[in-house]
């Protein structure tokens, strides 16, 4: 509750304000104004008003019939605000805004910037939340977690377009750092938009100024990294039943050729960086881990100086059939643009390929297997403990 010097003192003739005011805010601004000599503009006529409505929540000013529509004499002032609220340009205007906050756009936005094709269903789903009057607290719930909730909708897979909009550098030679900044996009992302906070600093050292430790923002970045995003197909929406199966057969296909090509130049390491290239993440220590990172990212880069970098012919072979069989149906398939965990999700969904040397892949095992670090100073070959996620401001 203010304090009695800021409250609006009961209206006397001694004290009553020369503007006419109809609450006591208004009140309050008009006492001071007249300490000053200062006196307000007259009210503005109907015609201005409803000009005014329509720039604030359309963007545009009304037509000359629907400002003749809104000005007749008998047409309530609540009921004008109605109309414009119930156009659908509404959702159009406001949802810009929170688009902004989501940094959506259809493109990687990046060095190569690949285009994404089918991320306008979530700029639709947003513009239409707020048509709707979607409340606050299920337009956020189905962003963050819409591949998790129960039961399935086409809607809440669709909302995840907010995480799905993340930057993604299509750096296929150092896939830690490709990686670690998409997440970290999410995170920063998040923080602005829904918590109100800036927290991006804290993954390399405590904030400064508020109670967020660097524990906490490696804590809420492991919520996300058992899903990636991808061109996911709508179960809803009707689509051909081999688009499936299709899905699956591209998948193991990439994941194959991935394992060939990054098993190459094995033979000619020391036999113990040999066992540790072979070795699970899950049993690696965190000293092994730290070692593992530079040794793989290094072998990256010299596989892709030669030429097992490249497909091989019984490889393309089998990429034209997949690739065949996926182009007769993929124009009958809807897809979005979308973030899906297929480790945390209760859902089994299909993910279509995409445009681009994309690094980031839905392999499950990988997602089994791996953990989560707090990194010192953000440095991803410096992995100095592990987390669990968890969001808790100490």
């Amino acid at each position: 509750m203010p304090s009695n010097k800021f409250r609006v003192a009961p209206s006397t003739t001694e004290n009553a304000p020369l503007t006419t005011t109809v609450n006591p805010i208004d009140s309050f601004i008009a006492q001071g104004h007249e300490a000053e000599q200062l006196l307000a503009s007259p009210a503005a006529d109907r015609a201005t008003l409803v000009r005014r409505l329509y720039l604030i929540l359309h963007g545009m000013p009304p037509t000359p019939r629907e400002l003749e529509q809104h000005t007749a004499e008998d047409r309530a002032w609540s009921d004008v605000v109605q109309d414009v609220l119930n156009s659908p340009h509404y959702g159009e205007r406001m949802g810009r805004h929170w688009l902004d906050s989501a940094r959506w756009a259809e493109s990687e936005g990046y060095a190569q910037n690949n285009a994404r094709p089918h991320a306008w269903r979530y700029r639709d789903y947003v513009t239409e939340s707020f048509n709707r009057d979607v409340s606050y607290a299920r337009f956020i719930q189905q962003q963050i977690a819409g591949d998790e909730m129960e039961p399935y909708s086409d809607e809440n897979l669709i909302a995840t377009g907010f995480l799905a909009a993340a930057r993604i550098s299509a750096d296929d030679l150092h896939f830690y750092r490709a990686e670690n900044d998409m997440y970290t996009d999410i995170v920063s992302t998040l923080s602005r938009s829904v918590l109100g906070l800036t927290i991006g600093c804290a993954r390399c050292h405590d904030h400064k100024f508020d109670p967020i430790t660097q524990r906490d923002f490696y804590r809420l970045k492991a919520f996300f990294t058992k899903g990636f995003p991808g061109n996911l197909v709508l179960k809803e929406t009707e689509h051909p039943e081999a688009i499936d199966q299709i899905s699956k057969d591209l998948l193991a296909f990439d994941l194959k050729v991935r394992k060939r090509v990054l098993s190459t130049g094995f033979e000619e390491e020391p036999e113990s960086i040999r066992h540790l290239l072979n070795s699970r993440e899950s049993e690696r220590t965190l000293e092994q881990e730290r070692q593992f990172r530079p040794h793989r990212t290094r072998m990256n880069i010299q596989i892709a100086g030669c030429n097992a970098f490249r497909i091989q012919e019984d490889e393309q072979k089998r990429l034209d059939v997949l690739r065949g069989e996926l182009d007769k149906v993929i124009n009958d398939t809807a897809q979005t643009w979308a973030f899906y965990s297929p480790i945390t999700s209760p859902h089994e969904l299909s993910t279509l390929p995409m445009a681009g040397n994309y690094p980031l892949m839905h392999d499950k095992d990988r997602f089994l297997d791996q953990r989560d670090y707090l990194l010192a100073r953000e440095q991803i070959f410096e992995t100095v403990a592990t987390v669990t996620p968890g969001w808790q401001v100490n």
